[in-house]
């Protein structure tokens, strides 16, 4: 199982293994975040996962064009990653809260995202 779903991503995995990979949900302006989304955003093994139009603010349906753009780049990088047979860790927590949020907003955003991981889980 490639993609691994964990409560929260621990950098030390990161660390001890090279081949491993982590997903982290970002904001369409790529500031602010917890430490652990700041340090995310510059280490190489990381992956974006836009869900948040600034941190606490969902994304909405009148960006939903530049939203599904950015949402399919990433999940395209997130998928050729898993099929390279790398292990991706993916915090469950902050994709739930998240998700949640878009789903509530832009509904055509959250059924591609969601849709997307969920084939990527059974790969």
């Amino acid at each position: 199982m490639p993609l691994l779903m964990t409560k929260k991503v621990d950098r030390q995995l990161l660390y001890l293994n090279e081949g491993a990979y982590a997903i982290y949900i970002e904001s369409s302006d790529k500031k602010g975040g917890d430490p652990w989304i700041r340090w995310a955003r510059n280490f190489e093994r990381c992956l974006p996962l836009t869900l948040w139009s600034h941190f606490g603010t969902s994304l909405s349906h009148e960006t939903w064009q530049r939203d599904g753009q950015r949402a399919t780049d990433e999940l395209v990088s997130i998928a050729n990653t898993v099929r390279q047979g790398r292990v991706v860790l993916f915090s469950g927590d902050d994709y739930t809260k998240a998700i949640e949020a878009v789903q509530d907003t832009s509904p055509k955003l959250y059924d591609r995202i969601s849709q997307s991981i969920q084939e990527l889980s059974r790969l």
